[in-house]
């Protein structure tokens, strides 16, 4: 008999890393027929715990954070663009590209869980963010793919703004460092086994394989 697999994915919805793992593990878990078998729960991880409200331009931040010039910008960005497609995710980068802060989606994907929509959502923010260059730091956008993937909210602000939701995330994101974990995506299967960064179809199916 088949073992059920749990995979914490630890990952934050502006990592194009994290769409690229996740698009290769879909990828992985539909090869092996393994989509009733694999659950995957999304943990929270801030990239840029101190960004503005209002974002960052994408060159500005590579600069800021990376020291990139905007050629190396450019050429990171189209290698991450190449293997996305490659995966089969779209990223539509611009010169106006955003980086955006994320605790409202981080807020959202915790209330999500009761009703078994995280994953569902996740991809709807990756999707949102990546594909469409919208802001998924507005509320607004937040609340059209809330009602997109059926989550039920009387009010959004109630939801994003609670402290106990807040602090609960803030104590995970903790855990992580705790454990030493400070890349995303960081993938943990069945509690045991830790893969840091974006891997190939191929490695997740090896793992995969060995756990059922």
């Amino acid at each position: 008999m088949t073992k059920k697999i749990k995979i914490d994915f630890v990952s934050d919805a502006v990592c194009p890393w994290c769409a690229i793992g996740y698009t290769r593990l879909k990828q992985a878990i539909s090869e092996l027929d393994l989509q009733d078998k694999v659950t995957v729960a999304w943990q929270p991880f801030f990239l840029n715990p101190d960004i503005a409200p209002e974002g960052e331009n994408i060159y500005d931040y590579g600069t800021r954070k990376y020291g990139r010039t905007k050629q190396e910008g450019d050429a990171n960005r189209a290698n991450i663009t190449k293997l996305g497609q490659e995966a089969g995710f779209t990223f539509n980068f611009t010169d106006e590209s955003r980086v955006v802060n994320t605790t409202d989606t981080h807020t959202l994907l915790d209330y999500a869980k009761d009703s078994g929509k995280q994953t569902e959502l996740k991809e709807q923010l990756f999707n949102t963010f990546f594909t469409d260059q919208k802001d998924i730091s507005d509320r607004n956008v937040l609340a059209q793919l809330a009602q997109k993937v059926g989550i039920s909210i009387t009010d959004l602000s109630d939801v994003l703004d609670n402290p106990k939701t807040q602090h609960r995330i803030a104590e995970k994101v903790s855990s992580w460092h705790t454990l030493g974990i400070s890349v995303v995506p960081t993938l943990i299967f069945n509690n045991e086994v830790l893969v840091n960064g974006s891997r190939t179809v191929e490695a997740y199916k090896q793992i995969l394989t060995e756990l059922v």
